[in-house]
């Protein structure tokens, strides 16, 4: 029986502001998986450094290092990526 998906904790560097509310951080997570569960800091925000979300991945995805969001305004953010581990196949 093999697994299709796994959920994993992601960490995600230089979210904008304008992103730190549950949706914002869910679109932001969606670049990756299907989100499952935000990080406590990140609901009372009390951390805005780095935002942790816990995603549901397909085994045969492959997480990039780095992605661009455009808001629309102003220059693209460029969110880092880093994951705990990476899974083999």
């Amino acid at each position: 029986n093999v697994l299709s998906s796994v959920p994993i904790w992601v960490t995600f560097f230089n979210v904008p502001l304008e992103l730190w509310i549950e949706k914002g951080l869910s679109y932001i997570a969606s670049f990756i998986g299907n989100p499952l569960h935000l990080n406590e800091f990140n609901q009372n925000h009390s951390r805005l450094t780095f935002t942790r979300i816990c995603i549901e991945i397909e085994n045969t995805k492959e997480i990039p290092p780095s992605f661009v969001v455009n808001l629309g305004y102003g220059e693209p953010f460029e969110i880092k990526v880093e994951v705990p581990w990476k899974l083999q196949l």
